[in-house]
């Protein structure tokens, strides 16, 4: 690695981007770097460990004192290098690994790890065969399949059975250009997330990520004050917030204020609950930076505050890229990469048409793992998604752009993608359109894939 890291800090020196004042930055960071890794080759571990520090928290500071869209690819470069070099600067103690670890999780959080990804995640793999998980909880803990009884479907959205899925062509004339919902009952129950040894469950999960560094969202939903987001430990997050009911994890395994992940709200169709504790995946036509669901719904708070339990949901957060090894347990489905322009190719699309019209797009695949109960609130979505349960079971409703009016969105700021309106419990006085609004919705049980159009 130590070639390939010093061509890479030539490289980045070489190809500086950004504004002036990220560039004059950038070359201070570097210089701190090139004399880091001449203390290292001196065997000077002690201001090799110095300086590797100093050009982390340098290179931090400046990743968080920008707009994330302006972080220059250079930027996210530094990052990563000062991260793998000052994690190596702590791997050499024995009892530094869960702190290394968590310094090489971050950075693939927050940079991407643009230049030497393969190195982070060796780093990583090796470091985590020597970290030893804590047993879970012992005393009282809530039942580890808890259930919720559903709400009952009123309109339910157009389902297709696992013996009849839909073709391509049929999918995409009857369901994706004209922007209509659907469900694919068991499309998915062939992953081997779903059946096999590698198939999913809380305790499987613990077990294969514990030791790895999440972003959490803590609190009650993204429009409550309050809500924020920590990095945890897997292991904390499913011991105190899945097992338990966050009395455990306040304080466990969590960054210190200072080291939270900061984000913009998401531009997302659909109002989310989920009755299990489960995960699921959804796919992405195109890429969304920085996007944040709700959490758990404000009516099944306790009254006596004190005894709130405190919800924690590791939502639309891209842990594939983190943890490639899950990644092996989904599969893409093919729907994903169909076209949703008009027959602009001027294609007859018909059912025994050879040409698909697929798109050469990039998917984005995000995952939500989170308790019994968490809800996310009405909003929309600005890209189309299939959504895939693996565990527990879900409650959407989705309703149709043409019925915005009756869902009384917020005016301004950062949330006019997300309704003011608690869809379990209206307040009709204040939005009394609420109750004509026209909607559709299922439950969306393991192995199954639902379609939600831009235009549900």
């Amino acid at each position: 690695m130590q070639v390939e890291w010093a061509q890479a800090v030539r490289q980045l020196r070489q190809e500086l981007d950004g504004g002036d004042e990220q560039r004059h930055e950038l070359r201070m960071i570097l210089r701190l770097l090139e004399q880091a890794r001449l203390r290292q080759r001196s065997h000077d571990a002690v201001a090799c460990k110095k300086l590797a520090k100093a050009s982390l928290v340098r290179s931090t500071d400046l990743l968080q004192s920008i707009p994330f869209h302006q972080v220059s690819r250079s930027l996210r470069c530094a990052h990563e290098l000062s991260s793998l070099l000052f994690a190596s600067c702590l791997d050499v103690h024995s009892n530094m690994a869960e702190e290394a670890l968590k310094i090489l999780d971050t950075t693939l959080l927050v940079s991407g790890a643009p230049s030497l990804n393969h190195h982070v995640h060796a780093m990583i793999h090796a470091l985590v065969e020597r970290i030893r998980l804590p047993s879970p909880p012992a005393g009282p803990a809530l039942p580890l399949h808890r259930t919720i009884p559903p709400p009952k479907v009123l309109h339910p959205v157009h389902a297709y059975h696992a013996r009849e899925p839909p073709a391509l062509h049929p999918f995409q004339r009857n369901h994706l250009l004209p922007s209509r919902p659907c469900i694919l009952r068991g499309a998915c129950a062939h992953w081997p997330a779903l059946s096999g040894p590698r198939a999913w469950s809380v305790e499987a999960l613990r077990e294969r990520c514990g030791a790895r560094w999440v972003p959490v969202e803590v609190g009650g939903n993204y429009v409550e004050e309050g809500w924020g987001q920590r990095v945890m430990r897997f292991v904390d997050f499913v011991d105190g917030y899945v097992l338990g009911d966050g009395s455990r994890s306040t304080g466990v395994g969590a960054a210190d204020s200072d080291d939270a992940l900061s984000s913009d709200s998401q531009e997302g169709s659909e109002e989310e609950s989920s009755n299990e504790d489960g995960a699921s995946c959804k796919d992405r036509k195109r890429y969304n930076q920085a996007e944040l669901p709700g959490l758990h719904h404000k009516k099944r708070r306790r009254d006596d505050e004190e005894n709130t339990p405190v919800v924690g949901y590791l939502a639309q957060h891209n842990l594939f890229t983190q943890i490639p090894d899950l990644e092996r347990d989904i599969m893409i489905p093919d729907y994903c990469h169909l076209s949703h322009r008009a027959n602009d190719k001027g294609l007859n699309l018909d059912d025994s048409d050879s040409d698909y019209d697929l798109e050469d797009t990039i998917v984005k695949i995000s995952s939500w793992f989170g308790p019994a109960g968490t809800v996310s609130p009405l909003h929309t979505d600005p890209q189309m998604n299939l959504f895939a349960q693996v565990m527990g079971r879900k409650y959407v409703r989705l309703y149709s752009p043409s019925e915005t009016h009756k869902l009384y969105p917020h005016a301004e700021g950062m949330m006019t993608n997300t309704s003011q309106v608690d869809v379990e419990c209206p307040d009709l006085n204040l939005f009394p359109n609420f109750q004509a609004g026209v909607f559709q919705d299922c439950i969306v049980e393991p192995g199954d894939l639902l379609f939600i159009p831009v235009c549900a």
